[in-house]
């Protein structure tokens, strides 16, 4: 008898071949592109003898266009409708196969899971959109905004910790906090454990975040090459920095949304973690890592700034225990409400010409 692990993984092999297949296939046909409606700003590379691509070629050129480097509204919308199916099918058969977020069996599928994004986009750079590759600013530019962005969501978890603890609405299994500083109980900190002031206390939360940041960056990548490498900025260009910023921050929540109905970031809360916070605060993370990024010059800072989410903030803010007459979603809703006053203040302290699309984007074209 077939298993159900043999059973999804089948499913899932099958899903992933047939998208590719399917995306392929558009790319090596004119008609199903013109029937999407996509053929002209899809930029597919003509191949040797392929007449029908050099007379778009030359119909755009007689246009006053440059070879395309960018979607349309419509190639962005099938790209990210396309995407969510994928991956909500992919965490569909993982929920289901490992019995949920609980289990140790997930965690390879989760891992599995961040890299459809940048599969997503290598397939649809590959297939439609080689030039492409010259918008994706690989180069990791201004360290210091590098460092920042890993030390960012790490502040911003040790300033929900102090304020459930220092107003007596939950414990962590980290520290005993005091005046004078904390004594380090629990924890991978790499300074060590033991009494410690607050500059040292700092140094060593900091010193750590930035650790486990550059690890999970590993797999941070694998979201935020799609995420912030490629769609960030096509979207800023059709729809300006806020719209857009605003659009790529929701569709990053809901692709999380089979593993967040299954308990996974408010297991007290999942439907309303899901379908109302979660969006909230990705939205304004992703205005957060939009002026890094623009500023940076970079995704880089995005993929850190990830990473440290996952990481040790992660980490500090399960580290909290409520009081018996507190909501044990209350950190969470703390945390949310920092995330949004840094994000207030991280575009009104951003110049106006970072948020503005820049050369090259699809609303500076003529």
């Amino acid at each position: 008898m077939v298993g159900p692990e043999a059973i999804a993984s089948w499913l899932t092999q099958s899903v992933m071949n047939l998208s590719a297949q399917v995306i392929v296939a558009l790319a090596r046909s004119d008609y199903p592109l013109r029937h999407l409606g996509l053929a002209r700003h899809y930029a597919i590379v003509p191949r040797p003898g392929d007449a029908s691509s050099a007379q778009r070629k030359a119909v755009s050129d007689s246009e006053g266009e440059q070879p395309d480097m960018t979607m349309n509204l419509r190639a962005l919308t099938v790209f990210m409708i396309s995407l969510l199916i994928v991956s909500w099918l992919f965490q569909i058969v993982a929920v289901h196969v490992t019995g949920g977020p609980g289990s140790e069996a997930m965690i390879p599928w989760q891992i599995a899971t961040m890299f459809i994004p940048t599969l997503w986009t290598i397939v649809y750079i590959v297939a439609f959109n080689r030039e492409a590759w010259k918008q994706i600013r690989f180069r990791p530019r201004k360290p210091l905004i590098l460092i920042f962005s890993g030390l960012l969501p790490a502040a911003i978890a040790f300033g929900v910790v102090t304020l459930m603890v220092g107003s007596g609405s939950a414990e962590t299994s980290y520290f005993d906090l005091s005046l004078g500083g904390a004594d380090v109980v629990d924890g991978p900190w790499l300074l060590g454990m033991g009494a410690q002031n607050w500059a040292y206390l700092a140094a060593n939360v900091g010193l750590t975040a930035l650790y486990f940041a550059c690890l999970n960056s590993l797999f941070a990548f694998g979201e935020e090459f799609g995420w912030r490498g490629l769609l960030q900025d096509q979207l800023i260009g059709h729809l300006g920095f806020f719209r857009g910023v605003a659009l790529l921050g929701f569709v990053w929540a809901i692709w999380h949304l089979p593993i967040n109905l299954a308990g996974y970031n408010f297991p007290h809360a999942p439907l309303l973690g899901a379908l109302i916070l979660f969006p909230i605060e990705l939205i304004a993370m992703s205005f957060i890592m939009a002026c890094f990024t623009r500023a940076g010059r970079s995704f880089w800072p995005a993929v850190l700034l990830h990473g440290s989410v996952n990481g040790a903030a992660q980490g500090l803010v399960e580290s909290l225990t409520t009081a018996d007459d507190i909501s044990p979603t209350a950190p969470k809703l703390v945390q949310i409400g920092l995330i949004v006053l840094v994000a207030i203040l991280c575009v009104l302290l951003t110049p106006r010409h970072l948020r503005a699309p820049e050369v090259g984007d699809p609303a500076q074209r003529a």
